[in-house]
């Protein structure tokens, strides 16, 4: 039920109650594909800031999807699927020279570390 309700939090645009709900649901099933998959289009969604700081979001989101394929073979194909369209929106690598930035960084977003990575 924990993941219905997460699923109607984020139809109402309720972000971090969805977050719950999906963290909750995964601590019944940790091997819920879905859970994750919602939370990491909870995560894409929320990306604010400039392009460098939504790409961290869109790299977080990433690793979320990455956890559901590894956690639900099942969702593998709905994960990869999310997961190229958020490589979309990665900091280009021309800018991010310009910057200092290199991928494989870590950095922080909405409380949590990802890897960051270019395109």
């Amino acid at each position: 039920y924990s993941y219905i309700v997460a699923a109607l939090m984020y139809k109402k645009g309720n972000l971090a109650q969805c977050r719950a709900y999906c963290r909750k649901t995964l601590q019944f099933n940790p091997s819920n594909g879905g859970a994750y998959l919602l939370q990491a289009s909870c995560i894409a969604r929320a990306a604010s800031g400039d392009h460098l700081q939504k790409s961290y979001y869109y790299c977080l989101a990433t690793d979320y999807c990455n956890k559901a394929k590894s956690v639900d073979p099942a969702s593998a194909a709905k994960a990869n699927k999310q997961a190229a369209a958020y490589a979309a929106h990665y900091y280009p690598k021309s800018e991010a020279f310009f910057a200092g930035i290199k991928a494989g960084q870590r950095v922080s977003v909405a409380g949590e570390s990802t890897t960051l990575r270019l395109r």
